[in-house]
């Protein structure tokens, strides 16, 4: 028989990803200026209170980014009768484009006040790349086993019930088996900076639903009477 369980409970930590994105003729050049802003962003994190075991790289990344060279000019075709000159060699296409040198940090906020206040300041100081804010319990193992009881309860409850509709009664439990994926998490949405320009950023961290499925087998035995 499955049972279903669910505890609901306010969320106590945010992480968020974000860094700088920053693109320049040179790789040298890109590199560089990426180093410094990451720099200058890692320090804004580390003045709004965020410890430094919860500031971790989560990507970093150099990309040739290819522009389309211009087209030649086509000449003119020979005059009848003209003797056509020999091609001259094509050159080799340059290599048109730009470097993109990308930095990012995953964070972990420990006072949810302050998350809004950290992404103000990050894009602040030049954090062009924020992908989102996703709440979680820092530590959720005793919610849980709570979700599990409820579970397991239902389950006897559903059981029962159908015991009774067929004149049995239930005996001891044969398996129980729990799924993996009931228990599902928040996920992360991107936040570009276009949406986050608007300072006094405003978040809402709700509330977590942890939820819990069991499969339970029982044994049926003759109703008493």
């Amino acid at each position: 028989m499955r049972g279903k369980g669910e505890v609901t409970h306010k969320p106590d930590i945010a992480r968020t990803t974000m860094g700088t994105s920053v693109v320049a003729p040179s790789v040298v050049e890109a590199t560089r200026l990426a180093n410094q802003q990451m720099t200058n962003l890692i320090a804004t994190i580390e003045k709004e209170g965020i410890a430094d075991n919860d500031i971790q790289t989560a990507n970093f990344s150099i990309n040739f980014e290819r522009h389309e060279p211009p087209q030649p000019v086509m000449s003119a075709p020979a005059r009848p009768g003209a003797v056509p000159a020999s091609p001259a060699p094509t050159p080799a296409p340059a290599r048109v484009g730009q470097y993109r040198v990308s930095n990012t940090v995953r964070i972990t906020v420990r006072d949810l006040a302050k998350a809004g206040r950290l992404v103000d300041a990050a894009v602040a100081a030049g954090a062009n790349d924020v992908w989102g804010i996703s709440f979680e319990i820092d530590k959720p193992d005793p919610l849980e086993a709570e979700a599990r009881e409820k579970a397991a309860k239902d389950a006897r409850a559903r059981a029962e019930s159908l015991a009774r509709m067929q004149g049995r009664a239930l005996g001891e439990v044969v398996s129980v088996s729990e799924n993996p994926g009931a228990n599902a998490r928040p996920m992360p949405q991107m936040m570009n900076s276009a949406q986050t320009a608007s300072f006094d950023t405003q978040v809402a961290p709700g509330e977590i639903s942890i939820s819990a499925e069991l499969e339970v087998v029982y044994r049926l035995v003759p109703s008493a009477k």
